[in-house]
């Protein structure tokens, strides 16, 4: 499946051939400098609860049996990523429980992603399956 993208005010747009889907691309901030991990979806919700598994492993949730979770909230956020804003998802999990039977503490953990004020415009709170 090949894709032509189209940069429209600091996203991709992805149409896809042959399919009539059109996606977008958002990119997840690192901390490690030019070096954002693009999540791809219809939407900015679908982006990320399509691609959680990235989101997660970036965040450092959880333990070495994994994690579970107990909300996953976004919310546009004018002030993040230098003024230029962005998605906020706030991802509250605590581990599994280990061969010992503890599963550590409540954790709260933040990522950040770079989107603009109509992708979300209002707090959303996900279902991640």
């Amino acid at each position: 499946m090949e894709g032509i993208g189209t940069l429209i005010g600091g996203l991709i747009f992805i149409n896809f051939k042959g399919k009539g889907e059109r996606k977008m691309e958002y990119r997840l901030h690192r901390s490690c400098g030019n070096c954002d991990v693009t999540l791809r979806g219809k939407n900015i919700i679908e982006a990320i609860e399509g691609n959680f598994g990235i989101i997660a492993n970036e965040a450092g949730i959880g333990n070495a049996a994994g994690y579970s979770l107990i909300s996953v909230d976004s919310q546009y956020k004018a002030g993040i990523l230098g003024g230029q804003g962005g998605v906020e998802v706030s991802i509250n999990a605590t581990g599994m429980p280990l061969v010992s039977g503890a599963t550590g503490p409540q954790t709260r953990s933040t990522v950040w992603i770079h989107a603009q004020p109509d992708d979300l415009p209002a707090l959303y709170h996900h279902i991640i399956k």
